[in-house]
């Protein structure tokens, strides 16, 4: 089964490694510094939980915005640079917090800059946190009681794996596109025009795409307006080798709700020459893959 499907190359890139370790850096150097500062102007409970969901989501995005843009085709890669993303956001918001200590007040973008080096001092940087956890620095309830000791560091410990979920979640759903390892690019995506009947069987589907693709796809019939099947094309002309995908999508109340896509097939292999044959005979826009 796996050799009708696109397979990565797994190939080890380590410049493009270095470049997407670099992009994460200086992203998440800037996320944190804007989360740290929203967290300190507005020190609600509620609001903060709420704010540590959106830092971890923003954190994946990041991750996945650097595996587009560098290239990255292999889970080495992709392991390394999550695994980076997480612990340098983590460090650089505990870095502005640290810093609002030494300064008595937030930190400008400049002065947070210019404090980075907690880096080069682990042993300083963690001995400081360790104070702060034995005095805490904020309170719950009416009487305003301290938060510090182990019910602190359990706070922290729930922050950081509360922000962390979203990135590791995106590390094992990665959706897999079509490289194009002869031409160091990604395939460009088309989307056929018409909304085809809804498809519930990948084996189904697959038998009769073996047996011929363009007209398995003519015969899907008239999708309904709430539920139907997309069919993409990913598709370089100087490559041997195409790739189709197939998805149902479900549009909740009544077709004015929230899509929900579900993959029936993705990166089946077909040939040039069919691929041209859709091509011909369907009409197909073509769509930017989001980086994000």
């Amino acid at each position: 089964m796996k050799g009708k499907f696109y397979q990565e190359s797994g190939a080890l890139n380590v410049v493009n490694l270095a470049l997407g370790i670099l992009i994460v850096l200086v992203l998440t150097c800037i996320l944190s510094y804007i989360y740290a500062l929203v967290v300190s102007f507005i020190p609600i409970i509620y609001f903060n939980f709420l704010i540590v969901i959106v830092f971890g989501v923003a954190i994946s995005y990041i991750a996945r915005f650097a595996f587009r843009i560098v290239k990255i085709r292999d889970w080495i890669s992709r392991i390394i640079i999550v695994c980076l993303a997480v612990i340098f956001a983590t460090y650089f918001q505990w870095a502005f917090f640290l810093d609002s200590l030494i300064l008595d007040g937030y930190p400008s973008p400049k002065e947070y800059f210019l404090l980075l080096d907690w880096i080069f001092t682990p042993n300083e940087f963690f001995r400081i946190i360790k104070e702060v956890n034995g005095f805490g620095t904020w309170g719950i309830g009416s009487s305003g009681e301290t938060i510090n000791g182990w019910l602190l560091t359990l706070v922290w410990l729930g922050e950081i794996g509360i922000s962390i979920f979203p990135s590791f979640k995106l590390l094992v759903n990665t959706k897999v596109f079509p490289f194009s390892e002869k031409y160091n690019k990604w395939y460009p995506k088309y989307t056929l025009e018409e909304d085809f009947k809804a498809v519930h069987s990948p084996n189904a589907i697959l038998a009769k795409l073996e047996e011929d693709v363009v007209t398995t796809i003519k015969e899907l019939g008239v999708g309904q307006a709430r539920k139907f099947t997309k069919v993409h094309l990913f598709y370089i002309s100087e490559e041997q080798n195409q790739y189709l995908s197939i998805e149902t999508v479900f549009i909740e109340d009544a077709g004015e709700g929230k899509e929900e896509r579900t993959a029936i097939l993705d990166n089946y292999i077909i040939s040039n020459a069919i691929a041209k044959d859709l091509k011909s005979d369907f009409s197909m826009t073509k769509e930017s893959i989001n980086v994000i």
